[in-house]
């Protein structure tokens, strides 16, 4: 698709059974960084599985997402956003980590950013990731060794 006179590659996922394409369920992804090819790992901000939802994807300063895609007029059509409606953390190296609200091991609820200039561990995992639970030990040895000097 043109976005601004830049040319953006799209992805939906195509269901054969009713030959049709959901764009707010199925794995998604657009060519945010203009490489050519939508990244579709598990942890790549260039896709995400829909859940019967909206997903509002960056590229550049626009936000866009998918209102329509009717395959049999073999139409789709992207909608402009506002930021507030794009809800990835996009964490890059080399820059600074974005701010976000979490409860604490205590239950108090912080910001990360009270932690700037400090040194904070941060693990992302998810439950579906067998390899990232059987880290969970090392995570709770490390907060019992670390922790309180942090908090």
């Amino acid at each position: 698709m043109d976005i601004k006179g830049k040319k953006v590659l799209f992805q939906y996922a195509y269901l054969a059974d009713k030959n049709k394409v959901d764009p707010q369920a199925g794995l998604l992804g657009v060519d945010m960084d203009g490489d050519g090819k939508v990244d579709l790992g598990k942890m790549a901000a260039e896709s995400t599985k829909a859940k019967e939802e909206t997903i509002v994807f960056r590229v550049g300063d626009t936000y866009l997402a998918t209102k329509k895609a009717d395959v049999a007029k073999n139409q789709i059509v992207v909608v402009e956003r506002e930021a507030k409606d794009y809800k990835r953390l996009e964490v890059h190296i080399n820059k600074e980590f974005p701010d976000f609200s979490f409860t604490d091991f205590e239950g108090k609820k912080r910001k990360f950013s009270e932690f700037r200039g400090k040194y904070v561990l941060v693990d992302i995992w998810g439950f579906w990731c067998g390899p990232c639970r059987r880290e969970l030990p090392y995570i709770r040895e490390a907060h019992r060794r670390f922790g309180p000097a942090i908090l």
